[in-house]
């Protein structure tokens, strides 16, 4: 009965640590960003994320991020 305990522990999968990176050019979306962020984060799952904010933007997510 012990190989069976064995073979059931091996059968098992650890859950994954590991995450997706994304790079998001913003212009303008700050409204949209906390919602996004928080999508991508629950289902890629995204774990790491740079945020480059285009030049012709009137708005900065500084306050967000």
């Amino acid at each position: 009965t012990n190989t069976n305990t064995n073979n059931n522990n091996a059968n098992k999968q650890t859950p994954s640590k590991e995450g997706l990176s994304a790079c998001l050019l913003v212009n303008d979306e700050n409204p949209r960003l906390p919602e996004w962020i928080a999508y991508h984060y629950q289902i890629l799952p995204l774990r790491s994320l740079i945020v480059a904010v285009d030049p012709a933007s009137r708005s900065s997510p500084g306050d967000i991020l």
